[in-house]
Order: C-alpha cells, then structure tokens, then sequence
C-alpha cells in the first residue's frame, strides 16, 4: 500500500513539475 501511494505521489509530482517547466519556458518564449 505505502509502495503504490508512493509511486502515486511521485506520479503527481512529476507531473506538475513538467507543467511548470512548460509555462516557465511559455514564458521565456514569450
């Protein structure tokens, strides 16, 4: 349980990291 909620949460985690990459360079382009 603890092992799936982990790879859940770096799942998100990563996730949002690579949305903020995008807007960070949306905005370097920009």
């Amino acid at each position: 349980m603890g092992f799936l909620f982990f790879c859940g949460y770096a799942y998100l985690a990563r996730q949002t990291l690579h949305q903020w990459d995008s807007e960070a360079l949306d905005l370097v382009s920009a």
